[in-house]
């Protein structure tokens, strides 16, 4: 089989082929550092470490890059607001997203380069597109002239002439007015005022704009043409598409092959604050999908979003609520982490959607992420333990081969990692009915063991450290295994039943009995 993805440049399904046999070049956006991020910012921070561990499985070695953006109009405004420099903004929230991917279980990048430590190159490369006549010079501003690249909208498929003021992207009102085309975009922005961060250039003092950084960056380590680019789909324009202008403007070369997308994570009804008036409409807007009134559902839509409520309604007819800050509704992940789930918890969750599904975020579906991590656990302990134990040969390595191909044919189907885990379990039901059957060669359980490792690795899942038994539940633990040993059946029933009151749920195996957590 061979890996297919689905690129955003050309809208299509296709197979993936590196620009150099055996060799990958993945750049991926990464944070601007001014504050701890949200659950939301965490999905493509996960799902594009799946993708590099799947083409590393596959063989590949890959260069994998992610920015951090350490120079921004929100770090120099939180710096004020503080009361201190900007440099110690950003690296203050630089050192706290590595200890948060690290704990989500993100492999570090094989370059993670910052803004301010490639100013000279950003400068050297509004040269290049100055000496082919793509900027302009306004008051120390240098903008880029979008009329002049052919190629402006090819990746988010909008048109010149549609582009209204702001499209550019993180621009102050005060450079719109000084723009040829509402599209333009500041490639350097001249010093305003004494406490902002600012670099010598032919231009004067100032810094960079935010999209030239990640162009520059990406050449750095990259070279002028790469094969894979990905970011969130929030990024498709106008970021995406001004960094497409920009690096193809400067090289003349195709910039990135195949752009990768992930879908928003959204919010839950239940996790969304609503005023009365706010949940009237909410009522009367489901009301609409089920009678599939798709004109009153569209008014009712409208009147949400100009309450700043932004309502996806999913296939299944459910609401999905867009994340603001302004509602409050999607937790950063350090609030997550002290609610008791650990990132091993809220990476299982964001992977058991495709990416570019929407997903809706709940503390309920962080529980439910949560017990089924459980499971595998125990799973897969269950079969550490009986391989010792050499049991009789059964219908297990089919399954594991059967999971195997399944695992294989979704992560081939653009990173299909809800198929991937749907293999998984499928894998670990056929293993418990096998150990509970006793019907399983050791053979076999080496097999099952290796398929779900294999799977566990490339996913990057991992389990939550397990958790002991307190001296009074270990003692009503044994007793009840002494109980068994005796056949005293209705004493053993009476401490299982206790102990599930306690939380712990005990299980008889032809092994033994096992507990886990409720």
């Amino acid at each position: 089989m061979t890996l297919k993805l689905r690129n955003t440049l050309t809208r299509a399904l296709e197979p993936f082929e590196p620009r150099v046999a055996g060799q990958v070049g993945v750049y991926v956006c990464g944070p601007t550092v001014y504050d701890y991020f949200h659950v939301g910012n965490a999905r493509p921070f996960v799902v594009f470490d799946v993708l590099r561990r799947y083409l590393e499985h596959l063989g590949y070695a890959v260069t994998f890059v992610q920015n951090i953006t350490d120079i921004d109009d929100k770090i120099i405004n939180r710096a004020r607001d503080e009361g201190t420099t900007s440099e110690a903004v950003a690296e203050r929230f630089s050192q706290a997203y590595r200890e948060d991917v690290a704990a989500l279980g993100v492999r570090p990048a094989t370059h993670q380069p910052t803004a301010t430590g490639h100013v000279q190159q950003i400068i050297a490369l509004i040269q290049t597109l100055e000496q082919r006549g793509l900027t302009y010079t306004q008051d120390g501003d240098v903008y880029y002239r979008v009329a002049q690249f052919a190629g402006y909208g090819k990746l988010s498929g909008k048109k010149l002439e549609d582009l209204r003021l702001g499209a550019s992207g993180r621009t102050e009102a005060a450079h719109e007015t000084r723009k040829e085309h509402p599209a333009d975009f500041a490639l350097w922005k001249a010093q305003k005022l004494p406490d902002e961060p600012a670099w010598d250039s032919p231009w004067g003092k100032g810094r960079p704009g935010w999209h030239i950084e990640c162009s520059a960056m990406s050449q750095s380590f990259l070279g002028t043409s790469f094969d894979i680019h990905a970011g969130g789909e929030d990024l498709t324009f106008p970021h995406h598409e001004n960094e497409i202008a920009q690096s193809e403007g400067a090289s003349g070369e195709p910039y990135a092959r195949y752009w990768l997308h992930n879908a928003y994570l959204n919010v839950a009804k239940e996790e969304t604050p609503l005023t009365a008036e706010q949940q009237q409409l909410v009522a009367q807007l489901e009301l609409a999908v089920k009678q599939a009134d798709a004109e009153r559902k569209q008014r009712l839509l409208d009147e949400l979003a100009a309450q700043n409520v932004y309502v996806l309604v999913d296939p299944d007819g459910a609401l999905q609520f867009k994340g603001s800050k302004s509602l409050g509704n999607v937790p950063r992940v350090r609030e997550i982490f002290a609610r008791g789930f650990g990132g091993e918890v809220v990476r299982f969750f964001l992977l058991r959607a495709h990416y570019r599904a929407p997903l809706a975020f709940s503390w309920g579906g962080l529980q439910e992420a949560k017990t089924a991590l459980a499971r595998w656990a125990e799973a897969r302990h269950r079969l550490t333990e009986a391989t010792a134990r050499g049991d009789a040969r059964g219908e297990l390595g089919g399954a594991a081969d059967a999971a195997a191909e399944r695992f294989t044919a979704s992560m081939d189907d653009d990173l299909n990692t809800a198929g991937a885990i749907g293999a998984a379990f499928e894998l670990i039901a056929a293993s418990n009915r096998a150990l509970e059957q006793g019907a399983a060669s050791a053979a076999e359980v080496a097999r099952a063991s290796e398929v779900l490792d294999t799977i566990q690795s490339v996913l990057g899942v991992s389990f939550p450290a397990a958790e002991a038994l307190s001296a009074e539940e270990q003692a009503l633990f044994d007793g009840r295994a002494a109980a068994r040993a005796a056949k005293q059946w209705a004493e053993s029933d009476r401490l299982r039943d206790e102990l599930l009151a306690r939380g712990v749920q005990v299980r008889d195996t032809p092994e033994g009995q096992t507990w886990t957590r409720t």
